[in-house]
């Protein structure tokens, strides 16, 4: 799975991971389960896929994977460290670079 950015392609794999596991649910539950109203889909996507909401799941699963100290859910040997080019009080809009420390 591919995106714009690094943010993007990570948060649309734990997505498409998460659907797979609620779908095999609903599987195993049987075949009269009702279907979600289409416009209520509709609004659920474009809040979950608008281009903010990307960095802010990712920084929230940055923080999950290093207070949870699995190493294996990360790129490299170290943890992702969040460093703000400012510090700002509103999260969405101060500008952020990740990199892995070794």
């Amino acid at each position: 799975m591919t995106g714009r950015s690094l943010e993007e392609a990570v948060v649309l794999c734990v997505m498409l991971e998460e659907a797979a596991r609620i779908q095999l649910l609903v599987d195993a539950t049987g075949p009269d389960v009702p279907d979600f109203p289409p416009e209520d889909v509709a609004r659920l996507r474009d809040n979950l896929l608008r281009r903010e909401q990307f960095v802010i799941d990712f920084v929230y699963l940055a923080r999950k994977a290093n207070a949870s100290g699995d190493k294996a859910r990360l790129a490299g040997k170290g943890r992702w460290k969040i460093k703000r080019s400012r510090p700002r009080s509103d999260c969405r809009s101060a500008p952020m670079s990740f990199r892995s420390s070794a």
